[in-house]
C-alpha cells in the first residue's frame, strides 16, 4: 500500500479494484497486481500502464523479491528509484517511462533482466561502463529524453541478443563505439540529439548486420560519410543530418533509396527522386526538415556541411568579418568593444582592418588575420565554431580563461600550426580529426596523439597539452576538464566535495580488496583440500572398519620407499603396501 500517498493516492485507490484500505481481497486480485500461476501469494508483476498514480516509488517495492515485472508508464511518479528496487534479484522487465523520476541512472542488479524502458524522465548520470557483463540476457534498452552524460559503454557487446538501444536526445559524450556495429541482432540504433564526436564508425558496414533504423543526426560527428554503410542489406532508415560531415553522399547510398517517406507524396511527373537528399541535404544548401527539400544557400553565403547544422541560421557568410564578429559577440571582449564602440552605435560595418587593430589579434600585410593571443583575458563562454574557417589562421592561444563546452572539430580546417586551449574548462574529448591534424604543436613529428592538442581529462601539464618536455601526466584527482594545467586548483576542490575518488584512494581500496579476496581465496583453498582429503579418506573405509590408504596417498609416498614397501592387495587392482594399518571405529571416522 506504500504506493498509495496523499489526498490523491487515496481518491485513485477507491476506484482500484483491491487497492483501498477498506479492502479484504487478496493481493493477487488487486488491480494491476498479477501472481504466479497457482499461487495466491507470490506476486510476479505489477501493472499500472497510464493509471494516473501520483507520488513516488517506495522502497517498500523491494520486499516484493519475486517481482519479475514493474510496468507503470505514463504516470505521475516522482522521486529516485529506489536502489530496494534495483536490487530485485528476479527482475527481468522495468518500465518506468513517460513520468518525472529523477536522480542517478540505477545499477540494476537482477542477472535475469531483458527490458529496461526509463525514457522521458529526467535521469542523469552515466550508463554503468559494466552494464553487458551484468545483464547479457538483455534485448531492449529505451534511455531516451532524459539527461545522462557520459560515454556509450563498451561492455553493450556482451548483449548478444540486444536488439533495440535508444539514448536519443540526451548528453552522451565520446564516440560511437564499434563494437555496436558487430551486435548481429541490433535492429533499431539511436543515438540522435546527443554530444558525440569522431567519424562514423566503417565498421557499420557489417553484411550480417541485421540493423534496419540507423539515426546518428544532431551531433558533433565528422569526416565523410562511408560508402561501406551500403553493405547493411536490411537498413531502411538512415539519418545524419546536423552534424560537422563533409563531402557527399556516397551513390551506393544514394541508390538503397532509404527514407523513401519523404517522397510519399512524390510526383512522378517530376522524374525519379534523388534520394541522395533523403538522407542528408549536400553541402552548400540547407533545408528546415534537415533533409528533403533541400535548397541552396546561394552565391555569398555557404553551408560547409551535410545536411541543417544551425537551425537560427542555415547558410553563413563565411568572411573574415563575419566570424570574428561571433567571436566578439561570443566572448564579451571589453578592449574590443571599446575599440569598436563607434561603429557599434552606429550598427556599422566593420572591415579587416578594424579587427587588425584590436588587442589580441595579428594579421599580415593584406589585413588577414594570422594569430589570435588572447591568453588569460577572463574570457567566458565557448569557442565558437566559425573560427575554424579562417583561412590564414595560424596560431591560437586562448590559455588561462575560463572558456567552457567543447573543442569544435572545426579548428582542423585552419591551418593552425599553434593551438594553446590550457587552463580553462572545456569539456569532452579532442575531436579525432584535429587530433589527426599534422603541423599543430609538434604533431605528426613523431607521432599523432590527442594529447599535442590537449591533455586527456583527468591529466594535466604545465601548458596544459603534452608536446616535447611537457607531457601530460596523471592527476591524483580523476579531473573533469580537458586541458588542465594543475590538479590542485578548481578540479580538486570540485572533486574532493563531490566524493570523487583520487588516484591514490583507488590504488589504495583495490590493494585492500585484493587483500581480502586472497584471504577468502586462501581460505576456501584450504577448506576445499581439507574436504577433499575427508572424502578421500572415507572413500578408503573398508568394512572392517579400518582406513586403508588412499591412491594419493600411496602415489605420494617416495620412489624409494615405494619401491621397499610395493605388494600384492587384492584392493588396489594387484598393487599395494604394506603399512601398518591406523584403526578407527567406522562410526568416528567413517
Amino acid at each position: 500500500m506504500t504506493l498509495i500517498q496523499g489526498e490523491l493516492g487515496e481518491k485513485w485507490a477507491k476506484i482500484r479494484k483491491g487497492w483501498s484500505k477498506v479492502s479484504s481481497i487478496s493481493a493477487c486480485e488487486w488491480e494491476g497486481v498479477v501472481c504466479s500461476a497457482g499461487s495466491n501469494t507470490i506476486v510476479e508483476k505489477l501493472d499500472l500502464n497510464g493509471a494516473g498514480l501520483a507520488g513516488t516509488l517506495s522502497s517498500e517495492l523491494g520486499l516484493l523479491n519475486t517481482l519479475k515485472v514493474i510496468s507503470m508508464p505514463q504516470n505521475v511518479l516522482s522521486g529516485s528509484i529506489p536502489k530496494a528496487i534495483s536490487d530485485l534479484p528476479h527482475l527481468e522487465i522495468i518500465n518506468l517511462s513517460e513520468n518525472a523520476i529523477t536522480g542517478s541512472l540505477p545499477s540494476f542488479l537482477s542477472p535475469s533482466l531483458k527490458s529496461v524502458r526509463l525514457q522521458h524522465n529526467f535521469l542523469t548520470g552515466s550508463i554503468a561502463n559494466n552494464i553487458g557483463y551484468r545483464h547479457i540476457q538483455m534485448t531492449y534498452i529505451n534511455l531516451n529524453n532524459n539527461e545522462l552524460s557520459g560515454a556509450i559503454p563498451n561492455s553493450l557487446e556482451e548483449m548478444e541478443d540486444l536488439e533495440y538501444l535508444s539514448l536519443t536526445e540526451n548528453r552522451i559524450t565520446g564516440t560511437i563505439p564499434e563494437i555496436l556495429l558487430y551486435m548481429n541482432k541490433m535492429k533499431f540504433l539511436y543515438v540522435n540529439k546527443n554530444l558525440l564526436v569522431g567519424l562514423i564508425p566503417f565498421s557499420f558496414a557489417n553484411s550480417m548486420s541485421t540493423l534496419v533504423e540507423l539515426f546518428l543526426q544532431n551531433n558533433m560527428l565528422s569526416g565523410t560519410v562511408p560508402a561501406a554503410l551500403s553493405e547493411l542489406p536490411n537498413l531502411e532508415l538512415f539519418y545524419i543530418a546536423g552534424n560537422k560531415l563533409t563531402g557527399t553522399i556516397p551513390d551506393d547510398i544514394c541508390k538503397m533509396e532509404l527514407n523513401k517517406s519523404f517522397f510519399k507524396d512524390w510526383d512522378q511527373k517530376n522524374g525519379k527522386p534523388d534520394y541522395c537528399n533523403s538522407v542528408s541535404c549536400p553541402v552548400g544548401s540547407f533545408s528546415f526538415e534537415d533533409i528533403f527539400p533541400c535548397k541552396s544557400c546561394g552565391v555569398l553565403l555557404k553551408n560547409p556541411y551535410l545536411g541543417l547544422i544551425d537551425p537560427k541560421s542555415n547558410c553563413h557568410e563565411l568572411t573574415q568579418s563575419y566570424v570574428l564578429e561571433q567571436l566578439r559577440m561570443e566572448w564579451n571582449i571589453a578592449s574590443w568593444n571599446n575599440a569598436l564602440k563607434e561603429k557599434i552605435n552606429k550598427n556599422g560595418n566593420f572591415v579587416d582592418s578594424d579587427w587588425c587593430s584590436l588587442e589580441g589579434i595579428t594579421c599580415n600585410k593584406s589585413f588577414e588575420v594570422v594569430g589570435i593571443k588572447l591568453r588569460g583575458m577572463d574570457i567566458t563562454g565557448s569557442i565558437p565554431n566559425q573560427i575554424g574557417f579562417l583561412e590564414t589562421l595560424a596560431t591560437l592561444d586562448l590559455s588561462n580563461n575560463k572558456i567552457t563546452g567543447f573543442v569544435p572539430s572545426d579548428l582542423r580546417f585552419a591551418p593552425l600550426d599553434s593551438l594553446d586551449l590550457g587552463g580553462n574548462k572545456l569539456i569532452g574529448i579532442v575531436p579525432p580529426l584535429l587530433c589527426l591534424k599534422s603541423g599543430v604543436n609538434g604533431n605528426g613529428k613523431d607521432n599523432r596523439d590527442c594529447a599535442h592538442i590537449a591533455c586527456p581529462v583527468g591529466s594535466y601539464s604545465s601548458t596544459g597539452w603534452g608536446t616535447g618536455t611537457s607531457k601530460c601526466s596523471l592527476c591524483e584527482f580523476m579531473g573533469i576538464h580537458l586541458g588542465s594545467t594543475s590538479c590542485t586548483n578548481y578540479d580538486a576542490t570540485i572533486l574532493a566535495t563531490s566524493g570523487v575518488k583520487t588516484v591514490g584512494e583507488y590504488f589504495r581500496d583495490t590493494l585492500a580488496v585484493l587483500f581480502i579476496t586472497s584471504v577468502l581465496l586462501g581460505f576456501l583453498f584450504l577448506l576445499a583440500q581439507h574436504l577433499r582429503v575427508a572424502v578421500l579418506r572415507r572413500s578408503s573405509c573398508d568394512d572392517d572398519g579400518i582406513i586403508h590408504p588412499t591412491e594419493m596417498e600411496i602415489h605420494n609416498v617416495s620412489d624409494d620407499t615405494k619401491a621397499l614397501r610395493l605388494s600384492v592387495d587384492p584392493k588396489l587392482g594387484g598393487i599395494g603396501v604394506n603399512y601398518a594399518p591406523i584403526v578407527r571405529h567406522e562410526a568416528e571416522l567413517c
